[in-house]
C-alpha cells in the first residue's frame, strides 16, 4: 500500500507537484487505495498562547540564516555584521512587543489501509 501511495506522489513530483495537488490530496490517497481519508488545515496559532514560542523559534532560525548569509564570501555577503545584528535585534523587539508574530498553516491527512 505504501508503494502505491509513493508511486502516486512520485508521479505528481515528476509533473511538478504543487499547491493544487495538495488541495486534492484526499483524492490522491483514495486513488492509491486508502480508506477513510480525512484532511484538516491547522493554523499554528489556533491556540494564541503558542504564538510567542513559535515566533521565538522562527526569529532564532531567521537570525541564524541572516548571520550565515552575512558570512558568505569571506564576510562580503548580503549584509554587514552591523546590518545583520540590527535586523535580528529588530525582529526580536517586534516579536517581544507583540507587533509581529509568525504563523504557519499545515495540512494534516489521515487515512486507513484497506483491510
Amino acid at each position: 500500500m505504501q508503494d502505491m501511495f509513493k508511486a502516486v506522489i512520485d508521479d505528481g513530483i515528476k509533473r511538478g507537484l504543487g499547491y493544487e495537488d495538495l488541495k486534492n490530496l484526499e483524492s490522491i490517497a483514495s486513488r492509491a487505495g486508502f480508506e477513510d481519508v480525512q484532511t484538516d488545515v491547522v493554523g499554528s496559532d489556533r491556540v494564541s498562547e503558542t504564538r510567542p514560542d513559535l515566533t521565538k523559534v522562527v526569529v532564532g532560525a531567521v537570525g541564524g540564516m541572516v548571520e550565515m548569509m552575512q558570512k558568505m564570501d569571506g564576510g562580503k555577503g548580503y549584509w554587514s555584521s552591523d546590518e545583520a545584528a540590527k535586523m535580528h535585534e529588530d525582529m526580536v523587539k517586534d516579536a517581544k512587543s507583540g507587533k509581529a508574530y509568525f504563523r504557519f498553516e499545515m495540512m494534516i491527512m489521515s487515512a486507513q489501509k484497506p483491510r
